[in-house]
């Protein structure tokens, strides 16, 4: 027994010998060795770093572009979208200032890596002719419910709506531009030498819509409107349909414009036949029929220079417009298009509603300051082969489209007894 603690107290001693000296090791090594002729610790650390970043650098590529790969070069940094308030460049900065904004409204920052090509050809586009135009990216998240609202905007609860108040009070606020571009997020330019200019051709229009290609919609994600009281209130009255909207399959803000226009540009009885068929509505077949029937009756109102409110609003036939449906073409364009839709990360390249994939080549980059800088705004954007094409072959295919659509709205007209 005695011998049993005498080797258990010598082994104890040994390890306490030995502990110091198996401790001072690792030390050593680390703050004292070398490795390739530098300090191992500063090798660690940088090892460390590295693969920290790396995998930072994975999670952002996976969100930022999904199994899309986009490639990240033709994008304009995110941060760059967020550093606009409103507010004029200095003048040493931008002798002229621009008078039409484009802009675009997200629920959230998160929604930035959805857009960010889209967004980015539009930034590209600005920064040509930094003297006329100007891009910014706003937000509206939906109000909190545990706070106090203290915005007319927030306390419209469906994003749809409240995207257009914000753009009415955006303009109030903002006197000094002339005009406004609304565009949705997912609006892409592809040929960046039209001007916005080109759509507004007479002096008195405060507000140009648009019609939808495929449909008998006018278009709720696009408009120009002027900075003007007529206008904004426009906008605010659509923003307002929010709380008028029926118990049905409504449409959101699409449904919603036809209804505003049937207010505005429509006598009593034929609104009341059309919001029957709005209060009935299921789904996108007879919502269809409720937008067919607003369009026939508001047709009947318009001026002899087709517009409408003594020439105060414009609609833009089929074709006719600044941007269009970019699926109805497999993404290819002609020198007559100016900008495409539907350019979401999460559809590209995908078998979806208006599907897309990406036109543009290589070199093509839009966070080059030299290919958006203002002193090379003749340079042209480069694209992939066989994109853009010929006006005639686009236009073959868009004015079958027009012609089939043209064909079920007159069907559709037949079957509610309206005629011409």
């Amino acid at each position: 027994m005695w011998r049993r603690d005498k080797q258990k107290s010598h082994r104890l001693q040994k390890w306490h010998r030995l502990k110091p000296s198996l401790l001072a090791r690792p030390r050593y090594l680390l703050f004292n060795g070398r490795f390739c002729g530098a300090p191992r610790l500063l090798v660690f650390l940088l090892f460390l770093l590295g693969t920290s970043l790396l995998l930072l650098l994975i999670n952002l590529f996976n969100d930022a572009f999904g199994t899309n790969r986009l490639p990240p070069l033709f994008l304009v940094p995110i941060k760059t979208f967020l550093d606009h308030s409103g507010k004029r460049a200095n003048p040493k900065e931008a002798p002229t200032a621009a008078t039409i904004a484009i802009v675009s409204v997200l629920d959230s920052a998160a929604a930035l890596s959805e857009f960010q090509l889209a967004l980015s050809t539009v930034r590209c586009y600005c920064q040509r002719s930094p003297e006329r135009y100007a891009h910014f990216v706003l937000f509206s998240p939906p109000s909190p419910t545990t706070s106090t609202v203290q915005d007319k905007c927030d306390l419209i609860g469906d994003f749809m709506f409240r995207r257009h108040c914000v753009m009415s009070a955006w303009l109030a606020k903002h006197p000094s531009y002339e005009w406004i571009l609304f565009l949705d997020a997912d609006m892409a330019v592809v040929n960046p030498f039209h001007d916005v200019e080109e759509f507004v051709t007479d002096s008195g229009i405060e507000l140009v819509l648009l019609e939808r290609m495929f449909n008998f919609e006018i278009m709720a994600g696009s408009y120009l409107a002027k900075n003007t009281p007529f206008a904004t209130n426009f906008l605010l009255s659509w923003a307002n349909y929010f709380y008028r909207l029926p118990k049905s399959y409504h449409g959101t803000d699409n449904g919603a414009i036809h209804a505003l226009m049937m207010d505005n540009f429509a006598d009593v009885n034929s609104k009341n036949a059309c919001q029957h068929l709005w209060d009935v509505s299921r789904n996108d077949a007879t919502l269809f029929i409720f937008e067919a029937c607003t369009r026939f009756h508001t047709n009947r109102r318009k001026d002899k220079n087709g517009t409408f409110e003594g020439g105060k609003v414009k609609l833009l036939a089929k074709g006719q417009g600044w941007v269009r449906d970019g699926g109805h073409t497999e993404s290819k364009f002609s020198s007559r298009d100016f900008m495409l839709h539907g350019w979401k990360n999460s559809t590209f390249n995908q078998s979806a509603f208006n599907p897309w994939t990406n036109p543009f080549g290589d070199g093509q980059r839009f966070d080059s300051p030299k290919q958006c800088a203002a002193n090379e705004s003749t340079t042209a954007w480069k694209y992939r082969d066989g994109f853009l094409v010929s006006e005639e072959s686009i236009g073959k295919v868009l004015d079958g489209i027009i012609r089939r659509t043209r064909e079920e709205y007159e069907n559709t007209l037949r079957k509610l007894n309206l005629t011409n």
